[in-house]
């Protein structure tokens, strides 16, 4: 049986060869234009001020989920933690270095750490800090997409919610429940607190 070979002409491989070195050129350059600008960022504020430590732990919790490799496709899970460990040491809360990473890079720092980890690395997280996300206050409003139940505390009961373009309420916690994990938030409505699927309602800042 023949075999096929084909050839590729000189100017065409010299031509990709190029374009491979010019792309990876580019995205280094870009790299270390970004990494410059976080560190030029870090270092506006004493390492013994708090608003500094929390910039520098956004900072560091950003490179973690999107600069771990070149093309940034892997998250650090280690390094997720260990930032977790010096926000506890450092007294420095979650809701405070989510203000830094929101006003950096223009998004919400609960929900990427969320995509990054699964959900039992997450609950890990949440252990891991001085207190649970659930009990930080994150100034973020729920909104529904549609009619849908919420729950009570114990989930013992359904309570049907008529739509309405009004906010339902801030939110207070998000929790995982079940075995496949599903995610609720939860918000105070009175004194009583309610839990709702998170696929049912849009988060907006407060």
């Amino acid at each position: 049986m023949a075999s096929l070979s084909v050839s590729i002409p000189p100017q065409v491989y010299k031509m990709l060869l190029l374009t491979g070195v010019g792309v990876a050129g580019y995205l280094l350059i870009k790299k270390g234009i970004h990494q410059a600008k976080s560190h030029a960022i870090s270092n506006q504020f004493s390492s013994n001020d708090k608003n500094g430590m929390a910039a520098r732990f956004a900072i560091r919790l950003f490179q973690a989920m999107f600069e771990n490799d070149f093309f940034g496709l892997t998250e650090d899970e280690a390094a997720i933690f260990q930032v977790a460990k010096e926000m506890k040491a450092q007294n420095i809360s979650f809701g405070l270095v989510a203000k830094k990473y929101k006003d950096k890079y223009r998004r919400d720092l609960l929900k990427n750490i969320q995509s990054a980890l699964s959900p039992q690395e997450f609950d890990n997280f949440q252990n891991i800090l001085t207190s649970p996300l659930g009990s930080i206050r994150l100034h973020e409003k729920l909104y529904l997409k549609q009619p849908t139940s919420v729950f009570n505390e114990n989930f013992t009961k359904a309570i049907p919610l008529p739509a309405t373009a009004k906010s339902i309420g801030l939110l207070a916690e998000t929790v995982f429940v079940g075995t496949n994990s599903q995610r609720f938030y939860g918000f105070k409505n009175g004194r009583k607190k309610y839990y709702i699927p998170a696929s049912k309602v849009i988060l907006k800042s407060a």
